[in-house]
């Protein structure tokens, strides 16, 4: 699926965005929801050029999988664009090209210090971008520095698009094989507790111009 909208936003205080409601399992295209502004000074704003819909927010939309309700979200957690703002305290510059890890780390925890901050119970799946706080279903997203890694001269948006869901698709099963017993690596959680798998192989693109 292919979405053209405008190129350049910066006069604007609103945007163009696909919107869940939490409470009424809605999703809903929109033009006047509203820019985000920087926060911290260590935030960064991207402009999505590529967006993921992958198998979670399917079940998000069902009613299957948490998030937030407190208001109208801009869903999307999977995306890469163009950085348009920085905060003043921010080692990111204006014009790199990103992908957005989704996930935060309260790196106090075994998940966290072990590397695996996806699955942390305090700061991990409790505020993902495009599950809790608005992510990349919309022109441009608020993200923490923490959030953000820049992608190679050689290495577009779009391929980061295609080979990260290739990359999250892979891990998850992975993590399920492991779970079960049949893959080589140990499985990621130190309790018997089942991971949980985070997206689907199944991705379709959502591409914002």
């Amino acid at each position: 699926m292919v979405v053209a909208i405008r190129a350049d936003l910066a006069q604007d205080i609103n945007m163009e965005a696909v919107v869940f409601n939490g409470k009424e399992l809605t999703l809903k295209y929109v033009k006047d929801f509203p820019i985000p502004k920087i926060v911290n000074d260590t935030d960064v704003i991207v402009k999505v050029e590529y967006s993921g819909i992958c198998g979670t927010d399917v079940h998000i939309i069902q009613g299957e999988f948490p998030a937030s309700k407190e208001r109208p979200l801009a869903m999307g957690h999977e995306f890469s664009g163009i950085i348009t703002q920085v905060g003043k305290a921010s080692v990111f510059k204006v014009g790199q090209k990103v992908v957005v890890d989704p996930n935060s780390a309260c790196h106090i925890c075994d998940h966290c210090r072990s590397g695996n901050y996806h699955y942390c119970l305090t700061a991990g799946i409790n505020s993902t971008i495009g599950i809790w706080r608005d992510g990349g279903w919309a022109e441009y997203v608020l993200c923490p520095q923490n959030n953000v890694f820049t992608l190679p001269d050689d290495i577009t948006t779009e391929q980061e698009a295609a080979s990260g869901r290739a990359a999250a698709s892979l891990r998850g099963r992975a993590s399920g094989d492991a779970a079960k017993g049949t893959a080589q690596t140990e499985a990621p959680l130190s309790t018997a507790k089942k991971p949980t798998k985070y997206g689907s192989a199944r991705c379709a693109r959502l591409r914002l111009l």
